[in-house]
């Protein structure tokens, strides 16, 4: 009997969620209600590409999947990281913070500093360093989290 329910105490063990494990959480507003759904978390990630910031993750995504969102929000344990709009290569408008980029050209996606990332303004520019600045100290947590996970590319 001991032996039987230490198997099932192992088991039960091997079931419990990382405490450390990093989650994206996609939050869709609709009317006055928020609906908050887990987009990925680092084990359903590939990886991520510091010098291009392009995010791959194992799960199937579109434009549409990724335009019903309000917003991404990232997190460590329970700490809330920082959160990204989505934006695609098909809106018109410009976004000085942190965004999550789905490119329509290469199907990929891009955790960039603002939109579009290529713009010459220099209100804008200051702006999204100003706000890239804010947000450094949990970015290296981020960044720190998915080194030690192996998922840095």
């Amino acid at each position: 009997l001991f032996i039987a329910f230490w198997f099932s105490a192992c088991d039960l063990l091997k079931e419990q969620p990382n405490p450390n494990m990093l989650k994206c959480v996609a939050v869709c507003r609709k009317d006055s209600t928020a609906t908050d759904t887990v987009f990925f978390t680092e084990q359903s990630m590939q990886y991520f590409d510091t010098t291009t910031n392009e995010l791959k993750i194992n799960s199937d995504f579109d434009f549409n999947k990724i335009m019903i969102f309000n917003r991404f929000v990232f997190y460590l344990q329970s700490d809330s990281l920082f959160t990204a709009q989505p934006v695609t290569d098909i809106i018109s408008s410009t976004r000085n913070d942190l965004v999550l980029h789905y490119n329509l050209f290469d199907n990929k996606l891009y955790l960039e500093d603002g939109y579009p990332m290529q713009i010459d303004n220099l209100g804008f520019t200051t702006q999204m360093v100003q706000n890239k600045a804010k947000r450094a100290a949990n970015w290296k947590r981020f960044v720190d989290r998915l080194k030690v996970v192996g998922k840095l590319h």
